[in-house]
């Protein structure tokens, strides 16, 4: 029941991800785009996200396109006061609030990849 879609190929710079101890005693939340968002003309989109131990930020608003994963690539993520670890992802439907991506005591860094709106 797979319905054709744009094909998309899209590849980013390496990524390098930080000790325990700069991740964790980072002092500001970071955004960093996986590539340059002028390049992409629908609501896809791919970030690294950075947090210092503890802090949290809000995730974007995932009615803009079809919703987002937040995937832990490095430390770990705060769910339903539960640590989450090293490759778990939070899906965000398109019909729900905007989630609060919360770091782990040692702090996180997770990719936050968002999808387009369908295509007709």
């Amino acid at each position: 029941q797979l319905k054709p879609s744009k094909r998309r190929n899209l590849f980013s710079k390496p990524i390098a991800f930080c000790t325990p101890s700069v991740r964790q005693f980072r002092k500001e939340p970071l955004w960093e785009s996986l590539w340059d968002p002028a390049t992409i003309d629908d609501e896809m989109n791919a970030r690294l996200l950075r947090l210092g131990g503890g802090q949290s930020v809000m995730g974007p608003d995932p009615a803009r396109g079809s919703g987002y994963y937040v995937f832990v690539v490095n430390g770990s993520m705060i769910h339903e006061e539960r640590e989450m670890g090293l490759w778990s992802m939070a899906i965000v439907e398109p019909t729900e609030a905007a989630y609060r991506i919360n770091a782990g005591p040692g702090g996180l860094e997770a990719l936050v990849l968002e999808f387009p709106r369908e295509y007709e």
